[in-house]
């Protein structure tokens, strides 16, 4: 039978907090050591937090439909009625409209968030729903969490701890995620209630850690370490689509 410590420490794992496994086994009984100084990341360089949203819903806001009356009065109305009944009027304004659509369809994230959207459909359709983060409060909670889902469910799981800046941020990240990817099942669990070590408990949080088919798939620690220190559900999400948990 899988034990708390087995879900957590067994598994691929992306940049540890600590080089071996056994001070993250020792149920916290190395306070008394050491703990080597965090150090700049190259791998944070990948995860700029991305700025397209407000020029996405701009260049959106810009196609307008050219066919409708802009005018009004007799002149107006008359201008209109030029306008319509001129076949390259009609045509330059279909011009324009093509232009429009294919500098739309030429957006990489506009393509990306419309491919990714039809994925999720077509491989989620059996799939349990969520939408939200569901708290956990103790370690058996964690275990039946995983291993009594849908094995085909993707679970993630936040450890944290209360008092963190980036863990109470990551907190409100996934949970914005959580509503974007409903077939995802997206959980927390204090780190307190774990039996990790201190080590990892200040310097190994917020931690992600992914599991499918009861199976740990991967764990992503101290990624305070891989994020800007103000990082967003963007930059997050890209993490994780990053090391193939999200598409």
């Amino acid at each position: 039978m899988s034990t708390i410590e087995d879900k957590i420490l067994d598994g691929p794992r992306i940049h540890y907090c600590d080089d071996g496994d056994d001070d993250l086994r020792n149920n916290g009984h190395d306070e008394d050591e050491d703990t080597s100084e965090k150090g700049n990341n190259p791998v944070s360089s990948l995860f700029v937090r991305p700025d397209e949203e407000d020029e996405r819903t701009n260049r959106l806001s810009n196609v307008k439909f050219r066919g409708g009356s802009s005018n009004t009065g007799p002149k107006g109305v008359i201008e209109d009625y030029r306008r319509q009944s001129d076949p390259k009027a009609k045509l330059d304004g279909f011009d324009d409209l093509e232009a429009e659509f294919q500098e739309l369809m030429n957006d990489d994230s506009i393509l990306k968030d419309y491919i990714s959207k039809r994925m999720n459909e077509a491989t989620n359709v059996n799939l349990p729903t969520f939408g939200k983060v569901i708290p956990l409060q103790t370690g058996n909670e964690l275990l039946d969490a995983i291993d009594k889902e849908n094995p085909n469910v993707l679970v993630i799981v936040h450890i944290f701890t209360k008092y963190s800046r980036s863990c109470n941020n990551m907190n409100r990240c996934i949970s914005e995620i959580a509503d974007q990817y409903k077939y995802v099942k997206f959980v927390t669990l204090d780190a307190s209630v774990t039996g990790l070590s201190a080590n990892f408990k200040e310097n190994g949080v917020p931690a992600l850690l992914s599991y499918k088919k009861g199976d740990l798939v991967k764990s992503l620690v101290q990624l305070d370490e891989f994020l800007d220190r103000d990082f967003d559900s963007n930059q997050v999400k890209e993490l994780l689509s990053e090391n193939g948990l999200l598409y």
